[in-house]
């Protein structure tokens, strides 16, 4: 594994560290891909918002622990 390859490993698991840990980016970021074919062939907003239980947003942990995962596989990977 080369230097290049640990860095792209450490940078997009830091990246899906970051969408697991903040609760609002990944639902917002779902959000935009439903409505992205709407916007297309028209300029409202066909779909409604996200809906949350209890007004809170859940936070996918589950990405946080893939990027854990996937910066410790190419850490071990370039020692």
């Amino acid at each position: 594994m080369t230097a290049e390859e640990l860095m792209t490993g450490v940078l997009i698991g830091s990246m899906l560290i970051v969408l697991g840990v903040v609760p609002r980016w990944f639902q917002s970021l779902t959000e935009e891909v439903r409505n992205f074919g709407d916007s297309l062939s028209s300029p409202f907003a066909v779909r409604r918002k996200y809906e949350t239980v209890n007004g809170k947003y859940e936070q996918p942990l589950w990405l946080a622990v893939i990027g854990l995962g996937l910066i410790a596989i190419c850490v071990m990977g370039y020692f």
